[in-house]
This record gives structure tokens, sequence and C-alpha cells, in this order.
């Protein structure tokens, strides 16, 4: 017979007791103990005010899709990434990188109101998806051969007569995107790295330090979910458009293959887990 029980919640926030495990017959104990174990019996707890809170509150509503829901991380990645790099009502962004992050990105930058905005890769396919995805904006193919001063060029041009790149966002990692990036913005401008990367990269060190470029960089986010959910919610950002492949869990093998094809064509796969 089992002696351990937990409490739990279901979907429906409705509290209910059951078995837990470890039962009495799996957890180990007295001689069965390793070096350093010890056999814990909790004989009271106390409630907290923060586990009512966890009780009523919580979950992503009934107006989102689950697929949405599963996309709320890196929705928040880039809102926070948007947030701290300062981006501005009609201030011009480049973001290098079209994929899942660069895309999503891009999104949230347009709904911010910056304009012009141009986004950078080697992958056409992907371009022509932003081109669809946000209209408008402007599309920089990278070539393999092509340097970064020259990528940089390219990008001047597509923002347009007198107008600098005020802030780059960097969503790839890749050391010449980074350099792109760095040639790209205005003296007194903005790198914000949120791809990431090897362990170590060379940087334009002089050339940031000479035109006073900022470098920035994202890791984590904190209390973000609340404000993705209400983003998604109101229509401003849809980002269903970016799931291209759903698989079930029994095909997950095949759905890591496909995202990691780029011949796939894929740009956010999902893996259905019930």
């Amino acid at each position: 017979m089992s002696i351990n029980r937990g409490v739990y919640i279901d979907s429906a926030h409705s509290l209910y007791v059951a078995d837990a495990e470890p039962t009495s017959g799996t957890f180990p104990s007295g001689s069965t103990l390793q070096p350093g174990e010890v056999t814990i019996a909790i004989k009271s707890s106390g409630i907290c005010g923060s586990d009512i809170h966890f009780w009523k509150h919580g979950g992503i509503g009934p107006r989102l899709s689950f697929d949405e829901g599963a996309l709320l991380e890196p929705l928040s990645v880039a809102l926070t990434s948007v947030t701290r790099a300062g981006v501005t009502i009609g201030g011009p962004v480049v973001i290098c990188g079209a994929g899942p992050i660069g895309l999503i990105t891009l999104q949230v930058c347009r709904t911010t109101g910056a304009w012009p905005i141009v986004i950078t890769d080697i992958n056409e396919a992907r371009l022509n998806f932003a081109e669809e995805y946000v209209l408008g904006v402007r599309a920089c193919l990278v070539r393999q051969d092509q340097s970064p001063e020259d990528c940089a060029e390219h990008v001047d041009e597509l923002m347009g007569e007198e107008i600098e790149t005020a802030i780059a966002m960097e969503c790839t990692g890749i050391e010449t995107s980074l350099a792109t990036a760095v040639h790209s913005v205005k003296f007194g401008g903005k790198v914000f790295v949120i791809g990431v990367g090897k362990d170590k990269l060379e940087i334009l060190f002089m050339r940031m330090s000479a035109r006073k470029i900022d470098l920035q960089f994202q890791q984590r986010y904190v209390n973000t979910w609340p404000r993705a959910i209400r983003v998604l919610e109101s229509g401003m950002i849809d980002l269903k458009k970016l799931v291209t492949h759903e698989f079930c869990l029994e095909d997950a093998v095949e759905a890591f293959v496909t995202a990691a094809d780029p011949t796939h064509g894929a740009i956010k796969v999902l893996i259905q887990s019930g």
C-alpha cells in the first residue's frame, strides 16, 4: 500500500488527492540508502498565499490554441529583446537572421512601430517568407562569399537615402552576421545580440569604440508570459503562420530531422503530445 499521497491540480484548476510516486515499495530507506541520502517524511504543511495564486490563476486561457502556447517562449525572447534594445516608433532597424527568432523579432519590431526594417539571411526562401509575413520589410540576401562590409552597404541601400540604421538585432549567433550588424548601425547606434553563438567570437572592437556603438546581449527573460499572452490575444501579432510542420510525438525523430534540414523549408516545427 502506498504511504505517499499528493495534492494535484488539473487543467480546470480543480484540486484532488491521489497516490504519488515514489511508493513505499520503491523509495529507498534504511540500509538501501546511499551515502549522503536521507528519507524525509512530511508530517505537516502550511498553505502559502502563493499556493492559492498558483491554484486560482495561470494557464493560457481559452482564446489561445496550444500551438500558440508553444510559441510563447520565443515570443517572450523577442518582446524582452525589443524592449531592452529601445526600439521606437519610426526607428530604423536591421534584423540579422530570418529564422524563427528573427521572424518573431521582425513582427514585434514592426508592431512597435520601427520603420524602415531590413532583414538579412543566406536563405532566399526564408526572406521570401519574411516579405509575406510582414508587408513592407526589405529583404537582404547574403551571399556566402560576401563580406560583412558589402552586406552592410546593401543594408544601407535598402534603408534608403539619408536613413541610418539605429539598431541592429542580431539573431543568428554567427560571427560574420555580428560583423554585418556592427558595420550597419550609425555612429552612436546599438547592436543587440539575441542569437547564441560559439563560446568565443571575434568582434570589431575598434570600429565599435571609434563609432561609440553599444553592444548589448539577451540571455533570459522574466515576467513576460502574461504580456505575451495579451499580445497574442489582441491579434497584434500572429505566430500561427510560422508553424510550417506538425508531428505527433511518435514521429519526433522525423520532426527533428525536418527542423535540421534546410531543404525541408521548415520555419517552426511543432510536436503534438496528445
